[in-house]
């Protein structure tokens, strides 16, 4: 038997019932793909996956960037995780390697990075709109 590649284990979770690739995207874009977590008291959070031959981003929008002052924005981030401006919206990113891919411990982390990021857009008064 073959063991997979981390590439094709990453493409396998994305592939999964939780995860739905985006349409539309420009020719020479990478795949993009994007889920909703259920959080506590009713919340959801989005996440998206951005993925190419080497690297993956996962990101979790809290605001949009024309409601808050990018200054504020680094204030309130107060996580490890990495701040950048995605689809017209300040997100907690974090990249990573393909070929550190591990579908059991990558779960958590996007739970993690989708908590952190609807406790950011909480802290800022921000509704579960995005």
């Amino acid at each position: 038997m073959l063991k997979k590649t981390k590439k094709e284990e990453l493409a396998e979770f994305l592939s999964s019932d939780l995860w739905v690739e985006l349409n539309g995207l420009p020719e020479d874009c990478d795949p993009i793909f994007k889920t909703v977590i259920p959080l506590p008291e009713g919340r959801t959070q989005l996440a998206y996956m951005e993925l190419n031959d080497y690297f993956f981003q996962l990101s979790s929008p809290f605001a949009d960037q024309g409601e808050l002052a990018a200054e504020r924005a680094f204030r309130v981030n107060e996580t490890l995780f990495g701040l950048e401006i995605k689809f017209g919206c300040y997100s907690l990113v974090m990249p990573g390697l393909v070929e550190s891919f591990s579908a059991e411990i990558f779960l958590p982390v996007v739970l993690g990075i989708a908590r952190n990021a609807d406790a950011i857009e909480e802290k800022i008064g921000g509704g579960d709109s995005l």
